[in-house]
């Protein structure tokens, strides 16, 4: 389902573990962020989504997209890969991996990733993550995220 305009715009989770997802809406909606939640199951479905999102079309892309890293079929990379070529939406990316290892979060930011957390974030990094996408469809200048990547010497 796509968000009409009206609407607040969504946010698209990209996670194929059912309780995952779960757990990360769940995350989302007891930090207080009122934006409607969207889901896709890997790179492949979220770029078919994305991809139905015009911008002379009635419907919002989303405020944010929170993906995992590690996807059967097509990853997050893929998905970051994808969203950096995309010159019509800028939209806020964050990885909710349950890796650390310097080169997956260094190939991250280098695809374009706007904060990288390890599962299963806190209340208080979800409460950052919501922010940063608000502020980044206000002022896209805001980036990268303070406080939402592991330390420089994971990389």
């Amino acid at each position: 389902m796509i968000t009409p305009r009206t609407a607040l715009p969504p946010i698209l989770i990209v996670e194929d573990g059912l309780d995952d997802a779960y757990i990360v809406s769940r995350l989302v909606s007891k930090c207080g962020c009122r934006n409607p939640l969207q889901f896709a199951r890997n790179a492949e479905e979220a770029i078919v989504r994305l991809s139905k999102v015009a911008p002379s079309s009635d419907f919002l892309p989303p405020l944010a997209v929170f993906t995992d890293l590690e996807m059967p079929g097509s990853d997050g990379f893929m998905l970051l890969q994808w969203l950096r070529t995309q010159t019509v939406h800028r939209i806020f990316t964050a990885m909710i991996s349950t890796s650390d290892f310097g080169r997956d979060v260094r190939k991250a930011f280098d695809l374009g990733c706007h904060a990288y957390v390890r599962k299963y974030p806190s209340m208080e990094q979800m409460r950052q993550l919501c922010a940063a996408a608000e502020a980044f469809a206000a002022d896209g200048t805001k980036l990268p995220v303070p406080g939402l990547a592991p330390s420089p010497a994971h990389f």
